[in-house]
């Protein structure tokens, strides 16, 4: 299990007071199940993964996290780059450009094997050969030696898959593994990050704007608005009864059980712009003026083992 409480991050800029982006963002990872961070672009959900993963840039980006827990053990945030790896490890978006045009699929995944695991050559290249046949590629000698270029789409995320698990990590953040995948491809990598986090016991969490591949993937979903959570509830709570506004907004979108999409008027607020109070107000149908744009509103717990970040909740936890 991992615990998240109090992530806040910032960003400098030359003459300009810090720009926060995430603010006191806090949540729990259970083993053996899969977490669906999900929101509009721009909600903060990269940024989340990439400051949990150290992977923000130093020179210009401030990470504060009050407690980061890894099972029982509480993790120095400065320890996080040497955890990377082997007990931390993110699949990026778009494989075509996560992947070094210049190596062979084979070579990236070697070079992770002998950093991680210390191996010498010829065994990290026979590690890189069971992890290909592990993610599901066709003819993995002949496709270990095949460049980014020569290989589809679905092919790339999966060989992005076998670097990322090739340490056999604890925890497994994926940002967006699905973007720009057809269909069916889509199917494939899902079918594959669920088996190898049963298979392997893995935490895993994925970040994504798709609500299809929440439903179709996840055990536990957290909705992230204006760089905060705004709900959190086992994905069939939330498609059964969403609390939150933005979260029924969501799925009003969505073609996951609708007959008819609707869209959210505005747009996500750039930070450094959040309105005052509910930072999701000046979009809901449902804020009352001297209610919901006075003061930070709490993430506020809810029976069932779920929460919601509104103040137009009465004590069932049904919106009013």
């Amino acid at each position: 299990m991992i615990q998240v409480e109090g992530l806040n991050v910032s960003f400098r800029t030359p003459g300009r007071a810090p720009l926060p982006v995430l603010s006191d963002v806090s949540f729990t990872l259970r083993p053996h199940r899969i977490t669906g961070l999900v929101g509009e672009s721009g909600s903060g959900k990269s940024v989340t993964a990439l400051a949990l993963m150290d992977l923000l840039p130093r020179n210009s980006a401030e990470v504060q996290i009050g407690v980061l827990r890894m099972g029982a053990d509480e993790i120095d945030t400065a320890t996080i780059g040497g955890r990377r790896g082997r007990e931390l490890s993110m699949i990026f978006q778009e494989p075509m450009r996560s992947l070094n045009p210049a190596f062979t699929a084979g070579e990236q995944i070697v070079a992770v094997a002998r950093r991680h695991l210390r191996l010498d050559r010829r065994a990290a290249r026979a590690k890189a050969i069971e992890m290909l046949k592990l993610v599901g590629i066709p003819d993995p000698e002949r496709n270990a030696g095949a460049y980014p270029h020569q290989l589809s789409g679905g092919m790339c995320q999966r060989v992005l898959i076998a670097i990322a698990l090739v340490g056999r990590p604890r925890v497994l953040f994926a940002d967006e593994p699905t973007t720009a995948l057809d269909a069916t491809t889509q199917a494939q990598v899902l079918s594959v990050l669920r088996e190898l986090t049963e298979r392997l016991g893995m935490t895993t969490m994925i970040a994504t704007h798709d609500l299809g591949v929440v439903a179709e993937l996840c055990d536990d979903v957290l909705v992230m608005y204006g760089g905060q959570i705004v709900e959190r509830a086992s994905v069939d709570e939330l498609f059964r009864a969403p609390r939150h506004p933005y979260t029924k907004a969501l799925l009003a979108c969505s073609s996951v059980g609708q007959e008819s999409l609707r869209g959210i008027p505005g747009s996500v607020p750039a930070p450094g712009h959040w309105p005052t109070g509910c930072r999701f107000a000046p979009r809901c149908s449902l804020a009352s003026a001297g209610t919901c744009d006075i003061a930070t509103v709490p993430l506020i717990d809810l029976p069932g083992d779920r929460s919601a970040r509104c103040l137009r909740l009465d004590q069932t936890g049904e919106t009013r």
